[in-house]
């Protein structure tokens, strides 16, 4: 993504990373990561899908990087207010 404009947050962690599959679901409101159920984690499968509604209302993307058994990286851009692009 061409991020001229935007201010970009990346926030990266070393779970267990989740396959292409799985990743292209878990923006959908009520799923849950297989790790979830691995671990035990609680949830109703709505935070990352509150997050995308929140992030899109802002005229921003969220997005995520994965891979299996190395963790997940998650991204988001958010227009940049007058004045702070280079």
């Amino acid at each position: 993504m061409d991020a001229t404009g935007f201010l970009q947050v990346a926030v990266a962690d070393q779970g267990w990373g989740v396959t292409p599959e799985e990743a292209d679901h878990l923006f959908r409101p009520f799923v849950r990561g297989a790790s979830a159920e691995r671990t035990g984690e609680h949830g109703a499968g709505l935070g990352l899908y509150i997050a995308k509604l929140l992030v899109e209302q802002h005229g921003g993307q969220i997005w995520l990087e994965s891979k299996p058994g190395e963790g997940s990286t998650f991204y988001t851009t958010f227009p940049a207010a007058a004045g702070m692009a280079p």
